[in-house]
């Protein structure tokens, strides 16, 4: 999920995702500009599961989507 969303930003819609009782095991990776160690920390604090910055490549994208598609 982009953090930067235009209508609502990606915290608020990570928690109206996890509010729905089908949706608290679903896993979400935070894909964002902000790079900074604390920004990184914050987010995966806030319940995303994962994180992956911009720009990133389709090898990332892809390592990141079967670690959670292997768990789940």
């Amino acid at each position: 999920m982009d953090i930067l969303l235009p209508d609502m930003d990606g915290f608020a819609l990570l928690n109206t995702v996890r509010q729905g009782k089908h949706n608290t095991t679903v896993p979400v990776i935070a894909i964002t500009a902000l790079a900074l160690t604390q920004d990184r920390r914050h987010q995966l604090e806030i319940n995303f599961d994962g994180y992956l910055t911009k720009p990133y490549g389709i090898e990332a994208l892809e390592a990141v989507v079967q670690t959670y598609c292997t768990r789940h």
